[in-house]
């Protein structure tokens, strides 16, 4: 069988020694030259011209110009920007629309954005009282985001990492009612292209003896799970869920419910973090040592459902809008005992909002709030949204919580309501 490639590089003869250099130096194996597309891949076509431009082919290939002069760091640049339009490029006709060559007028198309359909709990924070379908936001940096309502940009949220403030600028004029169609099912065909680079991606991995989902709670690892299980067969698949004892309660609650479900048996491993808070202190940006104790358990959980001898694949939900760190990982990563996978490294979270209406998925209720992504109640990455969503919404029900007051005294001192 050909060795399957998740990205696709083509070019012709006279740049193919040019774009090789590149390549070998900024990306590794994971990024494949030909001289052809390849269907059920990502691929960037490069031609060289006058000027240095992108654009959309189809949903899952940009062409990509470059000039003579352009040194190997700016090639390497302008193949990111091209990689991110392919996960950025939304349209409205009758709703939003993913891989569309003539995207929202005042979209911005860059390797560290994201683009998301706003939950309902979102929308309550900017007063917008219309169906979520009728909102998309794209995250860009510094807590700034572009909010879109029915196709037109309508104005800014500024949601800054620290403090608990939610600062909205909407014209709510523009903040129509919905009445286009279901999302899902605009975008049937394009997310079936997108899932068919992910299986193929999986089929080019071989067969494992074991498949190993590394599930957090959260709507990524939802994604590949529910992905492995319609792959392998829910028979054939394990996930493994680590509980850091200041997890949400709501969180531990809902890993129970996606195994009854999706039928794949959840593991569930601890990471002491609860212990280690009085020795410790409060995690914090720049010292996030939960994360290591994290890793441990899960390590541990595997080597006790798994043996050695085994051909053992994790796969893992990340996503390159992640972090700059996560956007350089390759797809596939050869670990000393296991392979681990990253099958929608590609997507947008607006792809796997699609993926979880086509599929009638159940979502972490922490979403429906307001969420944009989950953590533990004191984790340092959830952000001023999260924590107004915390105050507002969820007060009453983790008011009690182990070192809330204190991670709250520390980020919002003042802004929330005391005991």
């Amino acid at each position: 069988m050909e060795k399957y490639y998740m990205f696709n590089v083509v070019v012709d003869d006279g740049l193919k020694p040019r774009i090789n250099r590149v390549i070998r130096r900024f990306f590794g194996k994971w990024m494949h030259i030909s001289y052809r597309k390849h269907h059920g891949a990502y691929n960037i076509v490069i031609i060289e011209d006058k000027v240095n431009e992108y654009g959309l082919a189809d949903p899952l290939t940009a062409v990509l110009k470059i000039t003579k002069d352009m040194v190997d760091i700016e090639i390497a640049r302008a193949i990111e920007h091209a990689r991110s339009l392919i996960r950025l490029s939304v349209g409205w006709r009758k709703g939003y629309v993913i891989g569309a060559r003539n995207y929202l007028d005042g979209l911005e198309i860059h390797p560290a954005y994201d683009v998301f359909m706003a939950w309902p709990g979102l929308n309550q924070l900017m007063e917008i009282r219309v169906t979520p379908h009728a909102v998309l936001i794209e995250k860009l940096f510094g807590g700034e985001y572009k909010v879109f309502c029915n196709g037109v940009k309508a104005g800014k949220l500024f949601i800054p990492d620290d403090g608990c403030e939610v600062l909205a600028n909407i014209d709510h004029q523009l903040c129509k009612e919905y009445s286009g169609e279901k999302p899902e099912r605009l975008n049937w065909d394009s997310m079936l292209q997108h899932i068919n680079v992910a299986r193929r991606f999986l089929d080019s991995l071989g067969k494992p003896d074991r498949v190993i989902v590394s599930f957090s709670g959260g709507k990524d690892s939802l994604v590949v799970l529910d992905l492995a299980v319609k792959h392998y067969g829910a028979e054939h698949v394990e996930a493994i869920y680590v509980d850091t004892g200041v997890d949400f309660p709501s969180t531990r609650d809902y890993v129970k419910l996606v195994e009854e479900k999706l039928g794949a048996t959840i593991h569930s491993a601890y990471a002491p973090v609860k212990e280690q808070l009085s020795i410790r202190g409060l995690p914090s940006k720049d010292n996030r040592w939960c994360t290591l104790l994290k890793t441990r358990a899960f390590k541990e959980k595997l080597r006790k459902i798994t043996r050695r001898d085994e051909k053992i694949l994790v796969i893992v939900g990340d996503r390159d809008i992640e972090s700059e760190t996560r956007s350089r990982k390759p797809p596939v990563r050869r670990r000393i005992w296991y392979l681990e996978a990253a099958p929608i490294k590609q997507w947008s979270t607006l792809m796997v909002q699609l993926y979880i209406k086509m599929y009638n998925l159940s979502l972490n209720p922490l979403y429906e709030a307001g969420f944009y992504r989950l953590g533990c109640y004191i984790c340092p990455a959830l952000t001023s949204l999260e924590r107004r969503i915390m105050i507002e919404k969820l007060w009453s029900r983790i008011n009690t919580l182990p070192w809330i007051n204190e991670y709250f005294d520390l980020h919002c001192s003042g802004a929330h309501p005391k005991l």
